[in-house]
C-alpha cells in the first residue's frame, strides 16, 4: 500500500520507491519467499542506480541486502560477486 501510495505521488521520488521495495523485500525474505524477495530487492537496485550522486549509503545497503539473499538460496559464488560491488 505504501508503495502505491508513493508511486501515485505527483513527485516521485526513487529513493523513497527503493526504500518501500527494499522492505517488501525484507518482508518476503522474513518468510523465507526467497524468489519474491529477489525480485523486489532487484527492482529496488535498478532504483537506487538511476537515482546516481549521493546515494551511495542505499546503493551499498541494497547490494548488501541482494547479496545475503543470494547466499541464503544457496548461490554463495553470487553472493560473494554481488558483496564485492
Amino acid at each position: 500500500r505504501a508503495l502505491s501510495i508513493r508511486k501515485l505521488a505527483q513527485t516521485i521520488d526513487r529513493k523513497l520507491i527503493a526504500g518501500s521495495l527494499i522492505g517488501i523485500a525484507n518482508a518476503y525474505w522474513g518468510e523465507q519467499n526467497l524468489s519474491e524477495a529477489l525480485e523486489y530487492t532487484t527492482q529496488a537496485l535498478t532504483l537506487n542506480e538511476s537515482v546516481g550522486s549521493g546515494n551511495e549509503l542505499n546503493l551499498a545497503t541494497n547490494l548488501i541486502i541482494l547479496a545475503s539473499i543470494h547466499h541464503s538460496r544457496g548461490d554463495d559464488n553470487l553472493a560473494l560477486e554481488v558483496a564485492k560491488q
